[in-house]
């Protein structure tokens, strides 16, 4: 695919994806305008307690499910006063620090609605894109040499028609228009779907509703935000050793450790919420208090919905509930309509055919990008700004692409791996990725990725040990590649203090003088690993020396 000569560059959406596309794209030096069609910035954690329809939204109680660590952006960290897992409003008051550090908020337009994209008349020889904007009533059109789409996939809500819905005489809601549980105290609810605000949800209502019900087809693996020692779970578990340590052991043993791991708080089998495919296969609901709301009655748990009454719900097995309210927990659906109609970049069932999930592969130019069309096992907002870092490099330097029939096989591949390593449902699993892998294939493509070779840990020993056992934080993709940023090695070895700071909020004086010390807290990355997994490692490793050297004395 063809590059052209890329200055003017439109972005759809400032969102924190929005907002990472407009910096990426000024770092670069290109000329960047943003659209925004509320009047408002920030996306979904720019909490809205009126109507948003149309708008992502969260609810007002809402958690980060991944900690501070992993939504600091690559060159902008979150602070050491920041809880290890930041509430909505907290995340909101970053970006917004975020944006007024690189002065984001001039390449904004407010209250202006994309209505169409549509390529320009001389798009088979420049690339370039007509937008169709509508503001305060009046519409224009503006040229673009390329357009970054950041309206992400949280767009209109997904209510499953069942039988008899039509009848039910109680009220009906998504967890998209959820705020509070204020509106449900005392009442009979409902929740279906154990996706993460369907936990947050069920939980929260159960504190105020008479009887809560939470329903769901599949089953689903629950775990918590905080596990051992009282780590976030993503601190200690999206480390480049546990990636590796896993994909080394056998499929046997893999199983039995993560089906012991999960069932050690909760047996899934035993609450009747076993899913069909193994932990690591499907979706993971993180819910902390969901265990204590079973075992206190708070929240009862039903199988799968096969109709509705008046003003009843049955379910497969043919149980049923009385029930005032119904909140559906089921996910989105999305579109790009907008862009020619939706035939340039189609969605069916959820799915899309986009290289490296950014470009769509049949096009002449790549001028145009998705970005946040993903659901990365790990944190959003950051794969979403290491996509913008990518496309804005490859404009800003005119790189070619491969071509069609490279890009749609391996697209291919991409969907065959997705539904072999996830074994739910294709709609489920279709934006699911694996963010570590995904984080070093883009950081290959800019020439981000870290020195990951052994002579990494003769040169600098302290980093080397954070690279390998400390968690894949956005900030290994700037110690090298373009725009680095000087700062980065200093943050990649102050992630323990920082997450301690979080953690103690009782000692912060003599916390303080840890964090002002020049030393960061050594070897603290190997902390958390329990001894056994040290000695299984090391184990594994002369293991395999052992059979490469008997090879070469047999061959």
């Amino acid at each position: 695919m063809s590059s052209t000569n890329i200055q003017k560059v439109c972005v759809i959406g400032a969102g924190s994806a929005g907002l990472a596309a407009i910096k990426s794209a000024k770092e670069y030096g290109l000329e960047v305008i943003a659209y925004e069609k509320s009047s408002y910035y920030g996306g979904i954690w720019n909490f809205k307690a009126d109507d948003c329809s149309g708008l992502g939204n969260v609810m007002k109680s809402t958690i980060l499910n991944t900690s501070k660590e992993f939504i600091s952006m690559s060159d902008f960290p979150t602070k050491k006063e920041d809880a290890n897992f930041m509430r909505n409003g907290d995340v909101f008051r970053f970006l917004t620090e975020y944006a007024e550090h690189f002065g984001l908020f001039s390449n904004i337009s407010f209250e202006t609605s994309v209505i169409e994209i549509t390529r320009a008349k001389d798009y088979e020889r420049t690339g370039k894109w007509i937008v169709t904007t509508e503001s305060k009533g009046n519409r224009s059109e503006v040229i673009f040499d390329a357009v970054m789409v950041c309206v992400g996939h949280h767009v209109y809500p997904n209510i499953p028609q069942f039988k008899g819905l039509q009848d039910f005489r109680g009220t009906i809601t998504h967890s998209h228009d959820y705020k509070t549980s204020r509106l449900f105290e005392d009442r009979r609810v409902l929740v279906v779907g154990l996706g993460n605000s369907g936990g947050d949800i069920l939980c929260e209502v159960g504190k105020v509703a008479r009887k809560t019900y939470g329903c769901s087809r599949f089953g689903t693996w629950v775990t918590q935000r905080v596990i051992k020692g009282g780590y976030p779970r993503d601190i200690l578990m999206r480390t480049r050793y546990n990636e590796w340590r896993l994909k080394m052991m056998p499929g046997w043993l893999k199983r039995q450790l993560n089906l012991s791991n999960y069932n050690e708080r909760l047996d899934h089998s035993l609450y009747g919420l076993r899913p069909q495919e193994d932990p690591g296969q499907s979706p993971v609901l993180l819910a902390d208090d969901l265990p204590l709301f079973l075992s206190s009655g708070w929240v009862e748990l039903r199988m799968g919905i096969d109709h509705f009454k008046e003003n009843r719900v049955v379910y497969e097995d043919r149980r049923e509930d009385e029930i005032d309210d119904v909140i559906f927990c089921t996910g989105y659906n999305f579109d790009f309509d907008f862009i020619e109609e939706g035939k340039v970049v189609p969605v069916s069932d959820n799915q899309t055919r986009l290289w490296r999930r950014i470009f769509p592969p049949d096009l002449k130019y790549n001028t145009l990008a998705m970005i946040g069309v993903i659901d990365p096992l790990g944190p959003t907002i950051t794969c979403s700004e290491a996509q913008t870092r990518v496309v804005a490099h490859f404009w800003a330097n005119q790189i070619d692409l491969p071509s069609e029939s490279e890009m749609q096989k391996e697209i291919d591949r991409d969907k065959a791996a997705t539904k072999a390593r996830f074994k739910c449902s294709d709609r489920r699993a279709s934006l699911q990725i694996d963010h570590i892998w995904y984080f070093d294939q883009l950081a290959s493509m800019i020439g981000a990725l870290p020195d990951l070779g052994p002579v990494n840990f003769w040169r600098d020993p302290q980093l080397a040990l954070a690279l390998y056992f400390g968690p894949v934080t956005s900030h290994h993709y700037r110690l090298k590649g373009p725009n680095p940023w000087k700062d980065a090695r200093k943050q990649i070895l102050g992630t323990y203090d920082r997450v301690h700071y979080g953690m103690n909020t009782r000692e912060r004086a003599l916390l303080e003088k840890r964090f002002n010390s020049e030393n960061p807290t050594l070897y603290a990355h190997l902390l958390p690993i329990p001894a056994w997994d040290i000695g299984f490692s090391i184990l594994l490793f002369f293991t395999i020396l052992g059979i490469i050297t008997f090879l070469r004395g047999v061959l």
